[in-house]
């Protein structure tokens, strides 16, 4: 295994770990959401997560406390990963268009890249769900 798939899966185990051992909805969306990738495209499954990220975070029913909105959570995981690791990428990208700066924004960014971007955006998300995915279906409880 590569040094990026090794720092790829020490990143996907803290936000899993992060997320919480009891955080079945975190759990439910990241076993969904490599195949949600796969089916729909990256940009389709990133702006679902953009869709729903904005959603006001919720009440544990059990516990009548605050819980995070998973769709953020992993939303807000994806933007940093990409940003950290694909930057090298994003100055190429950046230096052939004419917006010489691609914006932090993830969705945004996706929306401003050419088919080689996008294709390089897809296999490192991929690669990177697939790894919180094994983590959360080892460290978070399904809920009975």
């Amino acid at each position: 295994m590569g040094a990026i798939h090794d720092e790829m899966s020490k990143e996907a185990y803290e936000m899993v770990r992060k997320a919480g051992i009891n955080n079945s909805e975190f759990r439910s969306l990241a076993r969904a959401f490599p195949s949600m990738l796969q089916v729909n495209g990256l940009g389709n499954a990133i702006a679902f997560l953009y869709a729903k990220k904005n959603d006001q975070n919720k009440k544990d029913k059990k516990n009548e406390k605050d819980v995070k909105n998973v769709h953020d959570i992993l939303y807000k995981e994806i933007e940093c990963w990409t940003w950290r690791t694909l930057e090298h990428q994003q100055e190429e990208q950046a230096q052939k268009s004419e917006n010489p700066k691609l914006p932090l924004d993830l969705m945004e960014r996706i929306t401003k890249l050419d088919s080689t971007g996008y294709r390089i955006y897809t296999d490192e998300i991929m690669h990177l769900c697939l790894w919180i995915k094994r983590f959360a279906e080892g460290m978070i409880k399904a809920e009975k």
